[in-house]
């Protein structure tokens, strides 16, 4: 399902209106689906997961479907987040984060929601010397044998602290890390873009 919603975005940002209309297709048959497995179970059925997402929509815009009168497109975004935290705060634990969003992403949620945990350190400085750091122990490592899971943790380690970094300077790992990744293709095969 994933990776259908990707195919979709892809579309998307080609503005390919058949692939579009494609992908949200698959979209549409993989939620189906799903939702009879969980009919076949007894959780529960479409018309379930449909009224669900009715009463989402309606409580979190109120200035759509209640009286609730906003000023401005940012009053009607801080209100959706501000109704938004209050749920999530009813549920469960605020580091409860979908293993299943890309790592980046995911890393980069983390980070937002607790940075003292996700950061080495809280100024651009200290977390550019911690990624320097890890960079080198993983260089020493090179010789070593055995090693993959001490380059793993190094690298892993390198990683989030980029992320803490980005979220510093207001830059998402995810978004640059596509960008980067567009670039050379790009570069590669000039048809690709």
């Amino acid at each position: 399902m994933v990776e259908e919603a990707y195919e979709a975005v892809s579309e998307v940002e080609r503005r390919n209106s058949s692939g579009v209309m494609e992908e949200l297709g698959d979209l549409i048959f993989m939620t189906l689906f799903m939702a009879y497995l969980f009919q076949q179970r007894g959780d529960f059925t479409i018309e379930d997961v449909l009224k669900k997402a009715a009463a989402k929509m309606i409580y979190r815009h109120p200035h759509v479907f209640a009286n609730r009168h906003v000023e401005s497109p940012d009053e009607v975004k801080e209100n959706w987040e501000r109704l938004k935290k209050q749920e999530k705060s009813k549920k469960s634990d605020k580091l409860d984060i979908p293993r299943s969003l890309p790592a980046l992403m995911r890393a980069h949620r983390l980070v937002g929601r607790a940075w003292s945990l996700s950061c080495p350190d809280d100024n651009p400085p200290g977390i550019r010397t911690f990624i320097c750091n890890q960079l080198k122990a993983l260089e020493d490592l090179s010789g070593e044998t055995n090693s993959a899971d001490k380059a793993r943790k190094h690298m892993g380690e390198s990683l989030m602290a980029m992320v803490c970094l980005g979220r510093k300077y207001g830059i998402n790992a995810e978004d640059v890390l596509h960008e980067a990744i567009q670039r050379r293709l790009e570069s590669s095969n000039p048809a690709a873009s």
